[in-house]
């Protein structure tokens, strides 16, 4: 909480399991972006799939939260003005063991560097990144089946999905199947294609 409230322009993170937090307890990002910062995350798919998820997402993403998701992260990190890094000493990633604040620009600017290379691999868990958006595609689905979207890109199971939404394994099989019809697709594959190609995510 330290860190985020020396910076000034952005904070980057990458978030994994564990958290010596509950997800949910950071009201210092709320906080920031009333100050203007910039906040990117990228979530482990691990961290998706936790209770509360949906509604911490949600939340910040709301508030102007950019976020992408990724299968598996290397490590957890948090980086303000890309001056200071906070990151877990043990291999394990347990905040329990402690972490190294790190000053040295060298460092910093290598987990910079790391974190937008796999910021350009990860899903977008938000609309506002598309870019040359197809409007008929963007008319067809409500928010609702773009957060399902995006979510089933990030390759969540069913079970997550319906964990993460709040729904039956049954809802989300039909939801996607009304996804699929939507976009004239008969795979998620062919549903990740499209989405792609009319810029929806």
């Amino acid at each position: 909480m330290r860190l985020q409230r020396t910076a000034r322009r952005e904070v980057l993170s990458f978030a994994r399991l564990p958290f010596a937090l509950a997800l949910e307890s950071n009201d210092t990002e709320l906080e920031m972006f009333g100050r203007g910062v910039r906040y990117r995350a990228v979530y482990e798919r691990a961290v998706l799939a936790q209770p509360g998820a949906s509604e911490h997402l949600r939340c910040y993403l709301d508030a102007g939260e950019q976020a992408r998701a990724a299968t598996v992260l290397p490590s957890k990190f948090v980086i303000a003005d890309r001056r200071l890094a906070l990151i877990p000493v043990s291999a394990d990633q347990k905040p329990d063991a402690g972490c190294l604040l790190i000053r040295t620009r060298g460092i910093v600017d290598a987990l910079a560097a790391l974190f937008e290379q796999v910021w350009d691999r990860s899903v977008p868990l938000q609309r506002h990144e598309r870019a040359e958006p197809d409007s008929d595609a963007q008319a067809t689905f409500s928010r609702e089946d773009l957060e399902l979207l995006a979510l089933i890109l990030a390759g969540l199971p069913d079970k997550a999905l319906a964990s993460r939404l709040g729904l039956s394994v049954r809802t989300v099989h039909r939801r996607i199947r009304r996804l699929m019809s939507l976009a004239g697709c008969t795979t998620r594959m062919q549903l990740g294609w499209y989405a792609a190609r009319a810029g929806l995510l």
